[in-house]
This record gives structure tokens, sequence and C-alpha cells, in this order.
């Protein structure tokens, strides 16, 4: 009524077959998207403290005295925006030091 059944050799072979193909397109993928992950350059740093440091070092080498730099603590508006963080001489103009 259904037609012949498979032996279990010949499903035993089938089920390693689609298991076999199943980790060939998973490692195919892999290999992928790690030789595309190689050819892309490389961001921008991902560490936000790296930029911080250089605007701090650049705005007090600007200003010349740190006492006279802290003075971006005493009002909000004194903070700088994330162009001046790679700017500094931007925001020593802005805040009129």
């Amino acid at each position: 009524m259904f037609g012949v059944l498979p032996s279990a050799a010949r499903l035993h072979r089938s089920w390693r077959y689609r298991l076999h193909q199943q980790l060939c397109r998973e490692q195919d993928r892999r290999a992928q998207q790690h030789t595309q992950a190689a050819t892309e350059p490389p961001g921008p740093p991902l560490d936000p403290r790296v930029d911080g440091a250089r605007f701090v070092a650049a705005a007090v080498a600007g200003v010349g005295d740190v006492a006279r730099f802290n003075k971006v603590w005493h009002d909000l508006s004194l903070v700088p925006t994330d162009e001046e963080i790679h700017q500094p001489e931007a925001w020593l103009r802005r805040v009129g030091l």
C-alpha cells in the first residue's frame, strides 16, 4: 500500500549524508564570514576612553593649565560635544579658553 520501506542501512546512509551536508554548509558559511571580516578595514577604536584621553591631553596642552581646563566641570553647557571630542581646538574656541 505505501510501497517498499528502505532498509535500515540505506536510512542510516541517508541520515549521515544529510548531516554531513549540513556540517559542510556551516563550515562554508563560517569560512566566508571569516574571509569577509579579514578583508574589511578596521573600524574606530571601540574604547571611548581612548578618545577622551586624547581630548583631555590636547585640551590641557591648549589651555596650558589643568585648573583652567577643569572649568568644564562647572557648567553642563561647557561639556564637549562628540565632534569637539575629536577636535579639541573647536571646544577651546567655543568655551573661550
